[in-house]
């Protein structure tokens, strides 16, 4: 008599950060096969988030990944260079 029970297998999720930021998964690992893990991108103070690169693409946030394999993922993150800064000036007063 065998008995052979079958499971779904986990896969690997390397989540990489470029820049200055964070990255959190809405489940934890063990990622079962095709299951669904959305991974949302939160750029520190004075940056900003750019995309993904390796096994997600794009710069939609937050990500959608279905585990059917091993995956790595790249966020980058950028200097935010949008912000406005105030800068002062003084001239020396000649008179004559």
């Amino acid at each position: 008599h065998v008995t052979a029970r079958f499971g779904r297998p986990a896969h690997a999720l390397n989540v990489q950060i470029a820049g200055q930021g964070t990255v959190a998964a809405d489940v934890a690992a063990p990622y079962l096969h095709n299951q669904l893990v959305t991974l949302t991108a939160t750029p520190n103070a004075g940056w900003r988030f750019a995309g993904w690169a390796g096994d997600g693409q794009g710069q939609q946030n937050p990500l959608a990944l279905t585990m059917d394999g091993d995956k790595t993922v790249v966020a980058t993150f950028v200097v935010d260079a949008s912000g406005t800064s105030t800068y002062s000036l003084y001239l020396p007063l000649v008179t004559r």
